[in-house]
């Protein structure tokens, strides 16, 4: 015979003596050490089961809190106050888990005293009413050693089962996972107002426009504090996201006796967000040691905890979502430009039908892109701050008017506000506050040009 057959032979000898000694030993292993084999299906003890639409009233009675949910037709309510919100995906769950309750196994029965595995005295307790008025208790205690089970048993029984932690705590969850805490969203599509007012600082309003056939446009409009060109970038990718939507973390307290010791009274913030739809108002109270605030519904009578950092849109000041520039024309739709200083004035001119124009200043012919350098300097004026009193300006200092191509006029007045600043008014309004040296480095760069 040939080396390599019998290699052959004695190789397929081999392997079937190892199968025989693995089916053997596998005949061989006690349930114990079966139960360890990844082939296991793990048995489980069904203690009830009844139909989803059957059960009328779920009540749960623990040590920290207890609650009722009574189903209203479709609808479920919490402890008779339609009001309080509930999530509806989470009590369709709750629902579900105690329409059919099983257990991992059967550890004890024909027990007498029940107080070893904390059913004596339990944990929880979950009352199952169901619509033909019969009633089913399950019984929560204590956690097993290794936390992983909790003990249960269903009243007027004699057997304690284990039912995993997860499981039993999703049968008796606390009331406060039950609630719904979104307290407002809106739509980009249909959102058309928002205003923020908050301490120490000026309340900023935007609406959007409408077209001509009714619909929402995407172009917005700054209507607080003032009438104004803002920063898209800033309002579209900072202020608006944050401001679709508040999800509140957590309940604090429903019909609150004393809204004061939440800030509540006076807030810190208010919100106003309006859609096709609704108006909702926010209003934001005081913030606690962990970084959170107190908000509330204003028509709700609920007050949540909500993180800071869902709140971040408060660090936005009016000064960052607009346009600093005091007023832009451009270039293109002007022909003279007249700019007066205390004691100065310059008359700046685009003369021509067409190109080539002729630029000058004071009768000063010009190059193009030095003059353009000259009207950069005068549209570069930027605001500083904003008053709510503009009534208490003074005399008109310096002014820079615009003649435009289509033969309408822009004057913006420069008006003595204080030592430092003026108060500017773009025809006649506006409550914007410059510095001074802007104009005094107006004038002055323009007695160069004009040099």
């Amino acid at each position: 015979m040939k080396p390599m057959k019998t290699l052959a032979i004695v190789l397929t000898i081999v392997l079937v003596l190892i199968a025989g000694f693995v089916v053997l030993n596998m005949s061989e292993q006690s349930p114990q050490e079966q139960e360890q084999t990844p082939q296991t299906t793990l048995e489980t003890v069904v203690l009830f089961e009844t139909g989803v639409d059957a059960i009328a009233e779920i009540e749960m009675r623990g040590k920290q809190e207890s609650y009722t949910l009574s189903r209203t037709n479709d609808d479920w309510v919490l402890d008779g106050d339609s009001s309080l919100l509930l999530d509806k995906a989470k009590v369709d769950s709750l629902v579900n888990s105690c329409a059919y309750i099983i257990a991992s196994k059967e550890i004890a029965e024909n027990v007498t005293d029940v107080s070893a595995y904390g059913l004596a005295d339990p944990y929880k307790t979950v009352d199952i009413r169901l619509k033909d008025g019969t009633v089913t208790r399950v019984i929560i205690g204590n956690e097993t050693a290794d936390a992983s089970m909790r003990y249960l048993m269903l009243a007027g029984g004699t057997s304690v089962y284990t039912k995993s932690t997860y499981a039993a705590d999703a049968l008796a969850p606390a009331m406060d996972s039950l609630r719904n805490k979104k307290l407002y969203a809106v739509s980009e599509e249909t959102v058309n107002y928002l205003s923020v007012a908050r301490e120490g600082t000026n309340t900023y309003a935007f609406k959007r426009l409408k077209k001509e056939d009714g619909s929402w446009d995407v172009i917005w409009n700054m209507q607080e504090p003032f009438e104004k060109v803002f920063n898209e970038y800033t309002f579209t990718e900072e202020l608006l996201p944050g401001l679709l939507s508040l999800t509140a973390d957590s309940i604090v307290a429903d019909y609150p006796k004393a809204l004061g010791q939440y800030g509540l009274n006076q807030p810190y913030a208010t919100v106003t967000v309006k859609d096709d739809e609704k108006s909702h108002t926010i209003h934001i109270g005081s913030r606690t040691e962990s970084g959170s605030r107190y908000v509330k519904y204003a028509d709700s009578h609920t007050v949540y905890l909500m993180s800071e950092s869902k709140l971040a849109f408060l660090n936005i000041g009016y000064l960052q979502l607009i346009d600093k520039l005091i007023h832009v024309v451009s270039i293109e739709e002007v022909n003279e430009i007249r700019v007066k200083g205390e004691n100065a004035e310059y008359l700046m001119k685009i003369e021509g039908a067409s190109e080539p124009y002729t630029y000058k200043i004071n009768g000063k012919e010009l190059e193009e892109k030095t003059f353009k350098m000259a009207y950069q300097s005068i549209i570069g004026i930027v605001l500083d701050d904003y008053t709510n009193a503009p009534q208490n300006s003074g005399a008109e200092k310096a002014s820079i008017r615009y003649r435009k191509k289509d033969g309408n006029t822009i004057l913006v007045a420069f008006h003595e506000w204080d030592e430092r600043n003026y108060l500017v008014r773009v025809n006649g309004k506006g409550s914007m506050i410059c510095r001074k040296k802007q104009v005094s480095g107006l004038i002055d760069t323009l007695a160069k040009y004009a040099g």
